[in-house]
């Protein structure tokens, strides 16, 4: 007895990584399903669900996220019915349905102040509503779906949307000075490569046991890791390259009176536990960087 096509369903396809994952052909012999607002809202149980009523077998990604991380201070409930809610609703209907989820969740998550790269045993205590809003969010989808695969990155950036490069290329361009933090370390990771690893992954989730081993928590960020003054020299030395005339990045320390959420200092995450699993290394950002910083000068 054949087994039906299987169907890649992507919740949040107009977010940052939600585009990437539109942007590549689905996996060889699948179909795909691309869903985001307003056609379903994760915040709607009953939505999620009917979305997934057809798909008798796949897996289905999670790309949704509430993202504003200052904004969420100060709408908490906003941030907690995406990131916590809606991961449940996702994992709860992916499970009723019989099929796998992939999650993806943050390096917010921890407080920073280890002195080197977190791995996934390592105790959670996030700073911000954001962070606490997306750990929750793990808790409520790790319950719902044993079947799941929940992937903490960090950084997010892309060609396309807002995102830390974008607005230091925008900045760049305007001031002839830019003040850049350089006490907060971390791992950019390029949506276009975590859609890309995404899409690959899925196929071996496919028609696992909830107990199989693969599935679980890992870490899965860009390398090399630096600071943001470090990223933002590479940003303006990549604009240089290019002819693009770019202002001075200047070196400055984090404000602790400044209003909005506190970041983690470090938020390095190691990637071992992930490539040991799936024979997937961690990216480099600086492979898709040049491609970036063309997308910011393009009009079109």
């Amino acid at each position: 007895m054949s087994h039906p096509v299987p169907t890649l369903v992507i919740f949040g396809a107009r977010g940052q990584l939600g585009r990437a994952m539109a942007a590549l052909p689905a996996p060889e012999g699948w179909n795909r399903l691309l869903l985001a607002r307003p056609q379903v809202d994760v915040t709607d149980h009953l939505a999620v669900d009917a979305a997934l009523e057809t798909i008798a077998r796949g897996v289905v990604v999670n790309a949704t996220a509430y993202t504003a991380v200052d904004k969420a201070e100060s709408e908490p409930e906003a941030a907690y019915a995406v990131n916590r809610a809606g991961a449940r609703h996702v994992a709860f209907a992916a499970a009723r349905h019989g099929l796998p989820v992939i999650h993806v969740s943050t390096d917010f998550v921890f407080d920073g102040r280890k002195d080197c790269a977190y791995v996934e045993d390592d105790p959670v205590a996030p700073l911000s509503i954001y962070g606490a809003s997306k750990l929750a969010g793990e808790q409520a989808l790790a319950g719902a779906n044993p079947r799941h695969l929940i992937l903490r990155t960090a950084w997010v950036f892309s060609a396309h949307g807002a995102c830390f490069p974008r607005a230091i290329y925008n900045a760049l361009r305007s001031r002839p000075e830019v003040a850049v933090v350089d006490d907060q370390i971390g791992c950019p990771t390029a949506a276009e490569h975590l859609a890309e690893i995404i899409t690959a992954i899925a196929p071996k989730l496919l028609d696992r046991p909830q107990n199989d081993p693969l599935f679980g928590l890992y870490h899965l960020a860009g390398q090399p890791t630096l600071s943001r003054y470090d990223f933002a020299l590479a940003i303006a030395a990549e604009m240089k390259k290019q002819g693009v005339a770019a202002g001075k990045v200047l070196s400055r320390k984090t404000d602790p009176d400044a209003p909005g959420a506190e970041r983690p200092a470090n938020s390095a995450l190691s990637a071992e536990r992930f490539t040991a699993a799936f024979g997937i290394a961690a990216p480099d950002w600086r492979r898709i960087l040049a491609d970036c910083i063309r997308a910011y000068g393009d009009p079109t």
